[in-house]
């Protein structure tokens, strides 16, 4: 799903762009409460799925992440996002895995923190809204029986429209003034000699004729 907007769209835009469902191959499920053959299938997302998504609507450069670990092994992480030319930030802390290895346990950590404060700007919010769905489980091999399935309201028409804009160029930079050059302006007082053009003719030529170049003075009469 193409989920960038133009420039010139309003935040509003944006955050609906950001906010927008992801493709149901992005969503994965796992088990939440297991009972018996039945599971409550919980679902997410990988944090590389929300990088996508600020990549796509934002651009590259304009969002930004930085950690801070935390007693315990978790993990605030503070996201900043560059919305119509201004940086607003949000911060989540990431609780680490049930993992043995501890490098994994901070990695998730990482990811968890970047998906939670992601979420303050819109991205997978949808998913904390979606209804619960029992799915046939076998315990014995821990996964799911049938594939669980997302609600078809979720790809509604309206909603499918948010993903549907063009791409968020990233605000540029202020035009610098051009300025004239001591070799230009010795040209000019060159062709004016030439000329025997007035100084009062030269700017009435020059207030009228706003971006156009020495040729056109040298054509003139």
């Amino acid at each position: 799903m193409n989920t960038a907007v133009q420039t010139g769209q309003t935040p509003a835009d944006i955050l609906a762009a950001l906010a927008a469902p992801f493709d149901p191959d992005e969503i994965k499920f796992k088990p939440a409460v297991v009972s018996g053959n039945k599971a409550m299938a919980l679902a997410y997302i990988d944090a590389r799925v929300v990088q996508d998504r600020l990549d796509d609507v934002l651009g590259i450069d304009n969002w930004q992440d930085e950690y801070a670990v935390q007693d315990g092994g978790s993990v605030v992480c503070k996201l900043s996002c560059r919305i119509n030319g201004e940086w607003i930030a949000k911060m989540d802390v990431g609780s680490p895995s049930e993992q043995p290895d501890d490098g994994d346990k901070l990695k998730a950590a990482f990811s968890d923190g970047l998906k939670r404060a992601a979420v303050k700007f819109g991205v997978g919010r949808f998913i904390y809204r979606l209804p619960n769905q029992w799915v046939d489980y076998d315990p014995q091999k821990r996964k799911f029986v049938s594939t669980p399935k997302l609600p078809a309201s979720l790809y509604s028409p309206t909603l499918k429209t948010q993903g549907e804009k063009l791409k968020v160029t990233p605000p540029k930079e202020p035009a610098k003034p051009e300025f004239v050059t001591a070799e230009q302006i010795h040209d000019l007082l060159v062709v004016m000699e030439a000329k025997n053009m007035p100084l009062q003719r030269f700017l009435d030529w020059a207030s009228s004729k706003v971006g156009k170049d020495l040729l056109e003075l040298e054509q003139l009469p």
